[in-house]
């Protein structure tokens, strides 16, 4: 059978700020396909993004658009057909799943429910829908939410759906029902782009992949012939790890691993949690692995003294403690590294300086007055970085490197335990390699380390015991994945 071309790009450049960020993008999509991207930087993933939802344009190149030749401008001519599902919904809450998939079809039928409830009826056993079409989507979960987007999408007839970073929104469980659904679809005539770091699911889905790396298309690789390990190793190409061993703690000493138990839950019950017991030494790793983000926000409420304790106590080296604020965690030793902390954790206006003596200051009072002390922060910015960069100003910095200022913040400061929330959500490929190295040096320096997320495949990135929550209590794997595959779980 021969493949009709849906959309060409050849030599695409698009520009974001004044600035290049694709300079050679080439990429051709065919109808009847699923097609895999990665991108070796979440700016060049988002910029691609950015084309598909209008709001940046083809600033030279060559565009073919079902074969034909266009001008660049006729790019948002295909924006019509195009149907992007990632982690924020466009679906309205209050309406239900039904009234959603019609909403912008077909106005008269959305006015008049009995006139669409029939065809409602056949796609949704056509695509093997379960659940009831007429409940609102904000009593959906995202597995639910996905499958009335595709719904959606096929009622509107977009030739084009875009899957960005799912993985982080489904459990891994559920890849198999949407994938189902996609290749019904995509015999339909819909075409299908998913977009993920390294996940397994841009292989297993996927026809080919596009691997975009420096702004430039590096190649397109058949899904399953290609070896992993290599494309892994080429997208991380001369990534250099920073020498580590020339920075010290500001204050205090580095402690052996598993020497000591520095934090523990006893017992703990909260409004969601109900008893949690756990303990961990000096340099261990626990994985918290959460069924529901409730719990999940639970435990790091818990954590930063949001949450208070009804019954039962948290032990920080041996002594019960209370925690009433972030503030009080840190100066205790616990601190916390939050989703995309290079976006979220730092301040762009403040120079490397400041910024890691902002967090220093919480355990070093005066850190800025006292020249020993603002030397040595200079000293350990610039070792770490080999460059003098204690200086710079945080905006013209690389993600990669305001990635390892947010840890080398807590590689000066020394805490007890290190809480990382949701680590590995939408990071790109070099920002992962990043996190494993400096969570494998806490390690080395006897810093504990506390992982809180909600993918299953995220658990297996780094060594240690995971526990595993779900409607905030403990639960084992076999629970678990009772849960997952539609068991009654607990």
């Amino acid at each position: 059978m021969i493949k009709k071309e849906l959309l060409l790009i050849e030599n695409g450049v698009i520009k974001e700020k004044n600035s290049n960020i694709f300079d050679g993008l080439n990429f051709e999509l065919y109808y009847n396909e699923i097609v895999g991207f990665i991108f070796d930087s979440m700016s060049e993933k988002n910029t691609f993004l950015n084309l598909f939802r209008g709001k940046l344009s083809l600033s030279s190149g060559w565009l073919f658009i079902q074969g034909k030749k266009v001008n660049l401008q006729q790019f948002s001519q295909l924006l019509t057909d195009v149907s992007i599902i990632e982690k924020n919904t466009k679906l309205i809450g209050t309406l239900t799943a039904g009234e959603n998939v019609f909403l912008f079809k077909d106005r008269r039928k959305f006015l008049f429910g009995n006139k669409y409830a029939l065809q409602l009826k056949h796609i949704s056993e056509e695509f093997e829908i379960p659940f009831s079409l007429d409940i609102p989507i904000r009593k959906m979960n995202e597995l639910e939410r996905i499958e009335v987007e595709l719904l959606k999408a096929y009622v509107e007839k977009k030739k084009i759906v875009i899957f960005a970073d799912i993985s982080g929104v489904i459990k891994s469980s559920d890849y198999d029902i949407v994938f189902k659904i996609m290749k019904k679809m995509r015999d339909s005539g819909m075409t299908f782009i998913v977009i993920e770091s390294f996940e397994d699911i841009v292989f297993d889905w996927t026809e080919k992949i596009v691997v975009v790396r420096n702004g430039k298309t590096a190649g397109v690789v058949y899904s399953d012939t290609v070896n992993r390990q290599k494309l892994y190793q080429a997208l991380l190409g001369n990534h250099r790890k920073v020498n580590t061993e020339k920075v010290l703690p500001l204050k205090g000493d580095v402690r052996s691993k598993g020497t000591e138990c520095v934090l523990e839950f006893k017992n703990v019950t909260t409004s969601i949690l109900r008893d949690i017991s756990f303990s961990l030494e000096a340099g261990e790793v626990l994985k918290v692995l959460f069924m529901d983000e409730e719990s999940c926000n639970a435990i790091e409420s818990v954590l930063k003294g949001q949450t208070k304790v009804l019954e039962g106590n948290i032990y920080i080296n041996h002594r019960k403690q209370q925690i009433g604020s972030i503030s009080q965690a840190m100066k205790k030793g616990i601190c916390f590294v939050e989703e995309i902390p290079h976006e979220n954790m730092l301040f762009e206006n403040m120079s490397v300086r400041d910024n890691l003596a902002i967090a220093l200051a919480k355990k070093t009072p005066m850190v800025w007055a006292r020249r020993r002390y603002s030397k040595s922060v200079d000293i350990a910015a610039n070792d770490y970085f080999e460059e003098k960069i204690s200086d710079k100003k945080l905006k013209k910095i690389n993600a990669e490197k305001l990635l390892h200022i947010v840890f080398l913040k807590w590689l000066l400061y020394n805490p007890r335990v290190v809480v990382f929330i949701h680590p590995f959500i939408e990071i790109d490929i070099h920002l992962k390699e990043i996190t494993l190295e400096i969570m494998k040096e806490m390690q080395l320096r006897g810093i504990a380390i506390i992982i809180l997320t909600s993918k299953l495949s995220e658990i297996d990135k780094i060594d240690g015991d995971t526990l595993i929550i779900r409607n905030g209590k403990c639960i084992d794997e076999d629970s678990m994945y009772q849960s997952l595959y539609g068991g009654d779980g607990v």
